[in-house]
């Protein structure tokens, strides 16, 4: 339920419209009347308008609006301020605190609920009924005065745009003369326009006609290209003709001498199986002569394999003895001393047998390979250091 004073809808109140008019209105003062004019001389020769357009309407023939300014309708203080929605919000609020203390005070709930629902429906208008028809009166005089300005106002509106005044009819007057007079203007452009339109469609039709005459000479000149073409043509297939004959004759030659080639090829042929067959035989008797210097390789290869293990146990041997001997030097220095000449020239015959034996192997291992000159060496090494072990022991 809405309450007097409040409305439904979401638009404002008529008062703020007028108000936002009013600041409007005063705007508009504000701003000086624009004159427009048309320019004949915009339009080029080719009846295309040259730079940005100018307003159509002619000088002097602008209209001056007449600012109105709407009369006042502010409604009354006590709508405005909504003094009896106040007053009358205030007086349900007594009037509902007093009948809560004095009704349900004297009532039990026992008893309420055994009223019956006319009984019941009758007790609420009572006690209701007064502020029902109090909201009413308020609601009948708070909005009946806003409502009566809102229509004042929409009636000064529609009246406004009915032209009632002499005023605003002279001044539609001059805007239908304004209008009169761009139209003749924009009839004149319109005019000239096409004026200049059909000076430049008879220019195109002179241009045409000079386009036909080019095109006939160049068809007389495409007729007499095609005969020399044609001439050209024939011309080629003649020598083309002769090219091919030409062509023949040389094929027979090239035919002749590939039979000639062939011949030579096929001697040549018969040559190379011969040298490939006396190649053939030389090669198997060089595998024949390398297999048989492969096996005297490998038989030296075992002769020095067995020469090379005798040397090293006999210098085994001999790094044997020489161990025992030094034992039985250190250990019985005293008892050798008198033997000791002759232990030397065992020693020495047999240093001087074995740089015989070991001369002997390097002069055979320099025939086989140069590694038995290192072992050689190392021989020789051995037996230099047994002699100088043995002459310091003696």
């Amino acid at each position: 339920m809405n309450l007097p004073g409040q409305s439904t809808s979401k638009n404002p109140p008529i008062e703020v419209v007028h108000r936002s008019e009013n600041e409007e209105n005063d705007g508009l003062k504000k701003l000086e009347p624009e004159k427009h004019t048309i320019s004949h001389d915009a339009i080029t020769q080719n009846g295309v308008p040259s730079g940005s357009p100018e307003p159509i309407t002619p000088p002097g023939s602008a209209v001056e609006v007449e600012h109105l300014f709407p009369p006042d309708w502010t409604p009354p203080f006590y709508a405005r301020y909504r003094l009896l929605t106040g007053a009358a919000g205030f007086l349900t609020l007594i009037w509902l605190i007093f009948i809560g203390y004095n009704f349900f005070s004297g009532f039990l709930t026992s008893s309420i609920s055994a009223l019956l629902p006319h009984e019941l429906g009758i007790l609420l208008a009572g006690l209701l009924g007064p502020i029902v028809l109090m909201w009413i009166f308020v609601g009948y005089f708070e909005r009946s005065k806003v409502f009566e300005k809102e229509s004042a106002a929409l009636r000064w509106h529609l009246k406004q745009l009915t032209f009632p005044t002499e005023a605003e009819s002279a001044r539609a007057s001059k805007v239908t003369d304004a209008l009169r007079n761009q139209a003749y203007d924009l009839t004149c452009a319109s005019e000239e326009v096409s004026e200049r339109a059909q000076a430049a469609r008879n220019l195109i039709r002179t241009q045409t006609a000079d386009l036909l005459t080019a095109s006939r000479q160049v068809s007389l000149n495409a007729d007499t290209a095609s005969e020399k073409l044609r001439q050209q043509g024939e011309d080629l297939v003649g020598a083309s003709d002769r090219a091919i004959a030409r062509a023949r004759e040389a094929g027979n030659v090239l035919h002749y001498q590939s039979q000639d080639l062939i011949n030579v090829s096929q001697s040549a042929a018969s040559r190379t199986e011969e040298i490939t067959s006396t190649l053939q035989k030389s090669g198997e008797e060089l595998v024949l002569v390398t297999e048989a210097a492969s096996l005297k390789a490998n038989e030296t290869a075992d002769l020095f394999s067995r020469r090379t293990e005798h040397l090293s146990e006999v210098s085994t041997d001999a790094g044997t003895t020489l161990d025992r001997l030094g034992d039985l030097l250190i250990e019985r220095a005293n008892f050798l001393s008198d033997n000791a000449e002759e232990a030397a020239k065992k020693v020495d015959a047999s240093g001087e047998r074995l740089k015989e034996f070991s001369v002997d192997m390097t002069e055979r291992s320099d025939h086989v390979a140069k590694q038995t000159e290192v072992m050689g060496d190392m021989l020789t090494r051995q037996t230099e250091i047994l002699g100088a072990a043995v002459s310091e022991s003696s």
